[in-house]
């Protein structure tokens, strides 16, 4: 190699680091090994960073100096062109990234170098020191075992030691030769990732490459800050970005011809825990709206593709457990239950009815209605929460339903069927079996019929239940509303979802002033008599009264598809004139 040509290019982005540069600079220009050059793009700072480099670059000819006039990503712009035509014809033999914030060893480079030297590796990876820049004793580190391989395909047998290791792209030396075929595959198959772009990278480069060295050594220093896009931004996509990490690791192994059992699960593990990342950030954004907050968690539980994976890999429960903090945490915010969150958010609803049926004055039937309405919610796609469904279904003697061990019935496919459970919970065996004959010949359909047949010898008279609400109606339109509550509890207590009991509740606890456990009360209805027109009117009218004004519009409207009644729909829709 001519001597005037370097053998590593070094390229670093630098805006607005004026408190960190000094230290990446020297860490680079005092390194043990000197045959390299430093490639820098300053991208519109406007501190000191330009001063700073512009110094740097007038006394060491290593420093290939650049300028964006603004910064490319704030504004959408591309980079200096100039910039853009260096790195593309690059003449080292070796290409590596260095953060503006970060730094290295002294002897990165001689090692590094020395080792994919040695080896002609296409890849070396080193170890690397992370440290908060708030407290630097909060250290830890990461490095590969000391390796080599010229089957790159053996990685796939070491993926929990080196994954981590591929995640960004700093801390390693690539082959110049190998970005150009890296770009060529990428090109004809962009992805667009705000989080993990340095991953995909990664990953890019050990599809094209043949051969990686690892040194067991830290040869670079990671600072964490605080105030960093990745720690601060709240997306409710966010998510997606890990999802096609979690995609591209998968495409990655199948085609080294590695989809282990064993690898499967842990590329699905590392994707449970950047979900968990995703919603520890959205509990302790309290800057953020908790509208937005709630969002976030439930966007990501509506994913089809992600659930299943979590699913396959036995991570539900884990899933549950850390958006159950994070929801708490959520909630904690709030001096108390607001309305729009108990009406909206199914997440709210069934953390709720857990701390409720827990809580030493528990009132048991309101928070098994709670329950039932958050997973039955048609935004509850997957009926996260429902392995608990025992546990509630025990509290009214009908836990036969599940824990039949000869033929127990999935408690995902109860909650997919509001219609079905409502059936169920009601006692009204003579429905559900009428439902599971509708569905005659599916085997969830099928199998429910034989228990209900197994468990309940006689039909339940429900004549009684309906004379009792008569009464209620009555004890209301006397106003003796102290006999009508005796008389809808015991209702309840044997019909937890009987429309007309419910209905007349809501009109209890309205006129008493209990706000929120109307809107409750109007969400099970909505939930579980979606297709009935009074109760949505009743529901929209409570979402109404709670100054839900959004809610209380869509109920209506609802209410105005589901009526058959051509003067009962003008009412409705009269009442829905006066709130717009």
């Amino acid at each position: 190699m001519d001597k005037k040509t370097p053998a590593v290019t070094i390229q670093t982005l630098a805006y607005n680091v004026e408190n960190y540069i000094v230290e990446c600079a020297e860490s680079v220009l005092n390194q043990s090994f000197a045959n390299f050059e430093w490639v820098v793009l300053d991208n519109g700072s406007t501190d000191r960073t330009s001063e700073i480099l512009e110094g740097y670059a007038r006394k060491d000819g290593r420093i290939k100096l650049f300028k964006n006039e603004r910064n490319s990503i704030v504004f959408n712009e591309p980079f200096n062109p100039e910039f853009v035509e260096y790195c593309s014809s690059l003449q080292s033999e070796y290409w590596c990234v260095l953060d503006s914030d970060d730094f290295l060893h002294r002897d990165f480079l001689k090692e590094m170098y020395t080792a994919a030297i040695e080896h002609d590796a296409d890849i070396a990876v080193g170890g690397t020191e992370m440290f908060q820049e708030e407290n630097i004793q909060m250290r830890g580190t990461r490095c590969p075992p000391d390796f080599y391989t010229d089957d790159i395909t053996s990685l796939a047998k070491m993926l929990p030691q080196i994954y981590g290791c591929f995640r960004p792209i700093w801390g390693k030396l690539f082959k110049v030769s190998t970005i150009s075929k890296r770009l060529e595959y990428r090109n004809t198959r962009p992805v667009n990732l705000v989080n993990g772009k340095d991953t995909v990278i990664c990953f890019d480069f050990l599809r094209v490459s043949k051969s990686v060295v690892g040194l067991n050594k830290v040869l670079h220093y990671y600072r964490m800050r605080k105030n960093s896009l990745y720690n601060a931004q709240i997306d409710k996509t966010r998510y997606l970005d890990y999802k096609i990490i979690y995609d591209e690791s998968r495409s990655l192994l199948k085609s080294w011809n590695q989809l282990t059992d064993q690898n499967l699960n842990f590329i699905a593990n590392v994707l449970y825990a950047s979900l968990k990342d995703c919603f520890e950030v959205a509990a302790k954004a309290t800057s953020t709206s908790i509208q937005d907050r709630l969002e976030v968690i439930e966007t990501i539980l509506s994913d089809r593709a992600v659930y299943q994976v979590l699913e396959d890999n036995g991570l539900i429960n884990n899933i549950f457990i850390d958006v159950q903090n994070s929801i708490d945490q959520i909630i904690d915010n709030m001096n108390e239950p607001e309305p729009a969150h108990v009406a909206n958010h199914y997440l709210c609803r069934l953390f709720r009815s857990i701390n409720m049926a827990a809580s030493p004055r528990a009132n048991i039937p309101n928070a098994f209605l709670l329950y039932l309405s958050s997973i039955c919610d048609q935004n509850n796609k997957h009926q996260f929460g429902a392995m608990l469904l025992p546990s509630f279904l025990s509290l009214t003697g009908k836990d036969f339903l599940v824990k039949d061990k000869d033929h127990p019935i999935k408690n995902e496919f109860l909650a997919s069927d509001p219609e079905l459970l409502r059936a169920l919970i009601n006692s009204d065996y003579a429905q559900a079996t009428n439902i599971c004959i509708r569905y005659v010949g599916n085997e969830n359909y099928d199998q429910l019929k034989s228990l209900i047949n197994k468990y309940s010898t006689k039909p339940m008279d429900l004549n009684p239940i309906s004379k009792a609400n008569d009464f209620v109606k009555t004890f209301i339109s006397e106003e003796n509303y102290e006999k009508a509550a005796e008389l809808l509890l015991q209702i309840l207590n044997v019909c937890p979802l009987d429309k007309e009991a419910l209905c007349s509740k809501l009109y209890l606890l309205t006129l008493n002033g209990d706000l929120l456990t109307a809107l409750e009360t109007a969400t099970v209805l909505r939930v579980f008599y979606a297709d009935d027109s009074n109760a949505l009117t009743l529901a929209a009218q409570a979402c109404f009264n709670a100054g839900l004004k959004a809610e209380a519009r869509k109920l209506y409207h609802q209410a105005a598809e589901a009526c058959k009644d051509d003067s009962t729909r003008i009412m409705i829709q009269r009442e829905l004139e006066t709130i717009y």
